[in-house]
This record gives structure tokens, C-alpha cells and sequence, in this order.
């Protein structure tokens, strides 16, 4: 039987229920007419190979999934809220007190980012292939160290990109000043998460009575964590956040997200080391470093937004 058609080459694909495929153009004459179309059964060696095709890309994605679940590590989603960042009677820089409103949820890492976490980075290629130096007290579980916020950034990047690959949504960062202050705090109005007091052995810093005091980092969740499950939030290392540095609050962000003017040479870092005193472990302490400089009292979170 011939069928006109309009006068141009078209391939028509049979149904998959007939297990079979075209393989040939449609040839037309003069006429427009389909003088013959060569269709073949699916073989099966072709179901072999795509069955084989189909268990890989399964398998991949799986081996992504896992990959990222172990760069990612542990984290805790937290609430909306409101709190009043800064304090009256505290550093200039800390000052003026205003009210921040946190209008949507935060996925935050329950302990800051481990040597194990950047050396999966590094060794799928990513992070520029930058391995840092751990001052020879141990890498593993530790709070990796010697990253700049320059350095971070190509972590971001590679965990978003694995992220995409894994068929997740992304969006990995860092926090910003106003969110790491709302999360350290968790609704709670002391200086430490534990209280007004520093006590004993409740952080890492020069002072606060650990093993580690002045001499190395800890592993990461070596102390209680505070009232919203998040550890180190106080002392161990200095956290990078996503800020310019400011020199006090006027005409600060008020809707929790980063400040990106300002001294952007500078960047923010919050939480206080194992080598600096308490004082820099309060919730309100602020503190800068140059955005390239590599530090052992220096390292990081990862945070991102869940419903915004």
C-alpha cells in the first residue's frame, strides 16, 4: 500500500510493544510517497546490552548518593525564628543590637567540615587538588585546617556539583554571620551554649580545661553539643562565614542572609580555636581574616536552605 506523505525524509519509530525499531530512512519519491521502511526486531543482545546499561547508570548513582552522603556528613534541619543579634555591653563591633527574622529553614552541618570530608573532595577531583597540612596532629575525624575561604569555595563547588550528578537538590554553602549567631545561640540567650559561665571541659580553646587546650584541634564532637544538636559551635576552630567583613552592625542584613559588602578582602569567622581564649568563643564574638590567608585555628561548616 503507498501513503502520501509531505515531501520530506521522516522516520517513523514502531511502538515499544513491538520489541522493534526503525533503522532506515523512509525513502520518498518524486510523488512524496514512502517506498519502503526497514524495520528490525530488538534482539537479544540489545536487551542485554541495555539491561547492562541500565544496572550501571543504577549502580553509579548509587556510589554518587553514598559519596555524597559521606561529604555532606550529618546535619540537622532548624527552625525559622527570631533572635536579637549582638550585645548591649559587649565589643563595638558587636553593637548596634538588632533584630534578625530567619523566615525559612536551614539544613546545617551538625559537626564542622573533617579532613575525611575534603580528602573525598580532592580525591574525585575536586578542590583544586589542594591537600591541607594538618600540623601533624592527626587528620581523619578532625576539623580540617589551613583552608582559606578561597578554598572553601572550591569545596562548595565540587559537593554542589556531586550533588547534581546524585540527583539532589544542592545548594550547599556557606552560613551566613546572622545565621551562624541564630544556630550557635539556639534560642538560647547565654554567651556558651552550656551557660553564662565558661565551666570546664565544655570546648577546646586556650583555657576551657580540655586535654586540647592550646596544643592541637579535637576530633570533631568531642564536646556536648547545644540545644539544637550542633557541635563545636564554641571553640576547636574558627568557622568561615559567607560575610564581608563590617566594622559594626549599622545598616546590617536583618532577613538572615549574607553580608556582601563592605571589606570583601576580609571575610568573617565566628566560634573561636583550641588556641585562642574564651572570650572568642562567645556567641556574639565577631573576628576576621584576609579571605586567602591558610590558618591551623581556621575551618568551616556547610549549611544551605531547605524551603525558601
Amino acid at each position: 500500500m503507498t501513503m502520501t506523505m509531505k515531501p520530506h525524509l521522516f522516520a517513523h519509530v514502531v511502538s515499544a510493544s513491538l520489541l522493534a525499531f526503525v533503522t532506515a530512512k523512509a525513502l520518498a519519491n518524486d510523488e512524496g510517497c514512502i517506498n519502503h521502511v526497514a524495520v528490525e526486531p530488538y534482539t537479544d543482545a540489545q536487551m542485554v546490552t541495555d539491561k547492562v546499561d541500565a544496572q550501571s547508570h543504577e549502580m553509579n548513582i548509587k556510589h554518587l548518593k553514598g559519596l555524597l552522603k559521606t561529604s555532606v556528613g550529618s546535619t540537622v534541619t532548624l527552625p525559622m525564628g527570631s533572635f536579637s543579634m549582638g550585645i548591649l555591653d559587649g565589643m563595638d563591633d558587636e553593637q548596634p543590637v538588632h533584630n534578625v527574622t530567619i523566615d525559612y529553614e536551614l539544613e546545617v552541618g551538625l559537626y564542622e567540615v573533617t579532613f575525611n570530608q575534603w580528602e573525598a573532595c580532592v580525591e574525585n577531583g575536586g578542590c583544586n587538588g589542594y591537600q591541607p597540612v594538618a600540623e601533624g596532629w592527626g587528620r581523619g575525624n578532625r576539623p580540617v585546617i589551613n583552608v582559606s575561604w578561597v578554598d572553601v569555595q572550591s569545596f562548595l563547588k565540587w559537593l554542589n556539583s556531586l550533588a547534581r550528578e546524585a540527583g539532589d537538590a544542592g545548594g550547599w554553602r556557606l552560613l551566613s554571620e546572622a545565621e551562624w549567631e541564630y544556630v550557635a545561640a539556639a534560642d538560647q540567650p547565654e554567651q556558651y551554649s552550656w551557660g553564662e559561665y565558661l565551666g570546664t571541659n565544655n570546648a577546646n580553646c586556650n583555657g576551657c580545661g580540655s586535654i586540647w587546650d592550646e596544643k592541637t584541634t579535637a576530633p570533631v564532637g568531642s564536646f556536648k553539643p547545644n540545644a539544637w544538636g550542633l557541635y563545636d559551635m564554641h571553640g576547636n576552630v574558627f568557622e568561615w562565614v559567607s560575610d564581608c567583613w563590617n566594622n559594626n552592625y549599622e545598616r546590617a542584613p536583618t532577613n538572615g542572609q549574607a553580608w556582601l559588602y563592605g571589606n570583601c578582602e576580609r571575610r568573617v569567622i565566628r566560634g573561636g580555636s583550641w588556641y585562642f581564649p574564651p572570650k572568642f568563643m562567645r556567641v556574639t564574638n565577631r573576628y576576621w581574616f584576609n579571605r586567602d590567608i591558610r590558618d591551623f585555628n581556621v575551618g568551616f561548616r556547610t549549611a544551605r536552605t531547605v524551603n525558601k
